[in-house]
Formats: structure tokens, sequence, C-alpha cells
């Protein structure tokens, strides 16, 4: 049996598993966020699992990648937002009282790492050093509305920044990081992997590559019918969306989530790739000389 995580995020919809497909494949199925998943992955709670590319980059001696999978973007993704203050005398004379923060979500450590990278960048000024605030899931919204009081600048990932398309603030910008990335660097931004402990390889090395390669091979396979079959794609997008139930809403508020229906179908098809090829693996070496360089003093304050 595999212990294997999965991401509870919309992006990892193409690979999610049915009952049917986790028990020819036997795995023993855990759904949970990114940074979840990266912490059970190395405590040897999970034998396999998508993880943040900064987890398999920093434990990357413990863990071999699994070749062909990727969440990954090198256009808008709509889904990695930083929203950042304009007010330039505001953002580099922090007071002691209220000092240069960036409110960062409790589920992400890659989105953290990258949104760090920009915000370093020497044209917005940020002030260095700064501080890290944690916030929990599901409050970004709520988190956005405090921090522009503050001019405070916040991360907001996945789900939740898809539903934040369109907030406009006129003391604020917002930054694709995905976009941002990719105006900086040639290569795709690899979000998320997929990687296996190698000590459980070695427990049974027959056994346990066997049942590798049949997770890998259903999992490939799951990723090109995605990419290669839009009726398919259609029915796994409408299957995200039933719970909206558009039909039993007012003309104007179908009309908004059949926009919402539209920018999601987008998002899964064309701005996310899930391949983990030559220039994806180029964007991890990439990524990981950036995060050597981001500053050392900023300290981060829990939730």
């Amino acid at each position: 049996m595999i212990r294997l995580g999965e991401i509870d995020f919309i992006n990892a919809l193409p690979f999610k598993l049915s009952q049917e497909e986790a028990e020819f494949a036997e795995a023993q199925v855990v759904r949970a966020s990114p940074k979840q998943l990266n912490q059970w992955l190395c405590e040897g709670r999970l034998d396999v699992s998508a993880i943040s590319s900064a987890c398999y980059l920093a434990h990357r001696h413990e863990l071999t990648l699994i070749d062909g999978l990727s969440i990954s973007a090198q256009r808008p993704v709509k889904s990695v937002l930083l929203f950042l203050p304009t007010d330039r005398q505001a953002i580099t004379t922090p007071t002691t009282k209220h000092p240069a923060t960036l409110f960062i979500p409790d589920t992400s450590e890659t989105s953290v790492l990258l949104a760090r990278y920009i915000l370093e960048q020497p044209e917005h000024q940020w002030p260095i050093p700064y501080q890290l605030q944690v916030y929990q899931r599901g409050l970004a919204r709520m988190t956005l509305t405090q921090a522009t009081e503050t001019g405070a600048a916040v991360l907001a990932i996945g789900d939740e920044a898809l539903m934040l398309d369109g907030w406009q603030h006129p003391g604020y910008k917002v930054i694709d990081l995905a976009q941002a990335w990719h105006e900086t660097k040639a290569s795709p931004f690899v979000f998320g992997v997929w990687a296996v402990r190698n000590d459980w390889l070695a427990q049974d090395p027959k056994g346990n590559r066997a049942r590798l390669n049949r997770l890998c091979g259903l999992l490939r396979h799951k990723k090109y019918h995605f990419q290669s079959d839009k009726v398919y794609q259609q029915a796994l997008v409408d299957s995200l969306l039933a719970r909206y139930h558009v039909d039993d809403l007012p003309d104007t508020e179908q009309q908004q989530q059949q926009q919402q229906q539209a920018r999601l179908h987008h998002y899964l098809t064309h701005a996310l790739t899930y391949n983990l090829d030559l220039p994806h693996r180029m964007g991890l070496d990439e990524f990981d000389q950036t995060i050597t360089c981001l500053d050392k003093h900023v300290t981060t304050v829990p939730d």
C-alpha cells in the first residue's frame, strides 16, 4: 500500500484519483494543503506525495523526483497574487508600531519564497528587513481588508486568490507572481512536483518500485487525458462547479457565476501546465539559486 498525498486545491484537479483508481494503484489517499503534505512526507507519514517545489529542493537528498508531473505556469496564473501598496512613502518609512509586513497564508512555502523574491526587487522599494505575518486558510479577503489600513502587503494563493481576481483598491496594485517570474526568467515556474521517499523505496525495492510505477503510469495517463480530451476537461470543470447551482440563481448572479466558470476553465486548461521536462527542470534550478539570495533578516509572526 502507498500512502499518497494529494493537494486539495483546484490546481491539482486533473490528478485527483477516484476511489477505483486509488484501489488500482494500491494507494491510501490523504488530501491536504501543500504545506501540510510537505510536512507529512518529510516526517515519513506519506510515501509519495505532491509537494511544493521548495520542499523538494530542501530535501532532495531524501526524495526522488517523479518525472513528467508538475503544477507549473509560464503566464499569468491568477492563483498566486501579491497585493502590494503603491504609496512609496508609507512603504519606505515604516514605523516601529507598524513595521513593513507581508501577510502570508499558512498553506504554502514555494509561493511565499516567490513572493519574497519579487517583493525584494529594487523597483518595489520594499524596506528590508521586514516581517512575515501568517494568516489562516480561508481568511485572505479579510486579511486584505485589514492590510489596507496599515499599508501591508498580502500574498493570496490557490482557490482564495482565484476568488479575488478583479479585486481593486486605489492604494494597491496586484502582481501575478507567475507572470512576474516569467518577465525576469525564461523558464516556467514550477509550483509543485511529485516525489517519493527514498527509504520507502529501499524497504521493498522490487515491490515498492512496481507499486510506484503503477501509480506514476496512472497519474501520467490522467494528465495526458486531461490535456488532450476537451470533453473530459469540460466534464471535470463541470463537476468542480456543480456546487454553484447556477440555474437556481437570479439572472445577475447567474451571469457572475458563469463568468467565474469561464475563468476557472481557462485557469485549468490554459494558465497551468502539468509537465516536468527540461525547461521545467531549468526553472527548478533557477528557483533554487534564487531562494539562496533572499534577505536573511526576515522575521515570521505566527497566526
